[in-house]
């Protein structure tokens, strides 16, 4: 009885290392303006931002409420120092369009380069 409480107790450890290792990292963002995100444009508000992978290959997902509105690819970036707050970076996609380049979380010494952004960045140090 020992025995069959003991393996239940381990394969319950087991099930619990094994869900972490596959939730995806979560942060969030507000956008003041209508802001492109390869290629979908997303209007002012709040969003989460849930992504998988690892250093240059990350696949984020980014959700307004429960409904993804817009994947996109992106890389870690080191900050040399926490965030004090939860930033976006934009750059010029044309036509006076923003596109999203960066996201940065507060507390997090690490940031999102976005799009075209994260092929470049290549773990750069900020």
């Amino acid at each position: 009885m020992k025995r069959l409480g003991f393996a239940g107790v381990m394969t319950g450890i087991a099930m619990l290392f094994a869900t972490a290792a596959l939730a995806a990292e979560k942060g969030s963002m507000k956008l003041f303006d209508p802001t492109l995100v390869n290629g979908v444009q997303l209007s002012p508000g709040d969003y989460a931002l849930q992504w998988d992978g690892t250093g240059n290959n990350l696949q984020v997902r980014i959700l307004q409420g429960k409904k993804v509105v817009a994947t996109t690819a992106a890389a870690l970036v080191q900050l040399k120092a926490p965030a004090s707050q939860n930033m976006t970076s934009t750059r010029s996609a044309g036509n006076n369009a923003k596109a999203l380049s960066e996201v940065e979380f507060r507390g997090k010494s690490y940031a999102l380069a976005i799009g075209s952004d994260a092929s470049e960045s290549d773990m750069a140090t900020k």
